[in-house]
């Protein structure tokens, strides 16, 4: 609720106390800035924070990604 980016970049599901977040946010600010917000959550047990970073689209690296993967 504090911030309307995270409503589709991020889900979270509570089930007995604990919180799973999973998605992606733009930096690990942001990762520790929502599993603190989870941690604070009145009645958590245990937060799992399966929330990735996103990467910027680099065409020389994905270039020589994928010639390494028609090699193997």
């Amino acid at each position: 609720l504090l911030d309307k980016k995270y409503l589709f970049s991020v889900s979270s599901k509570v089930l007995d106390g604990r919180i799973f977040l999973t998605g992606k946010v733009d930096d690990p600010e942001e990762k520790l800035k929502l599993t603190k917000m989870a941690w604070e959550t009145d009645g958590v047990r245990s937060v799992r924070n399966d929330i990735k970073i996103k990467e910027n689209f680099n065409f020389k690296q994905s270039a020589k990604d994928l010639l390494i993967t028609s090699q193997l």
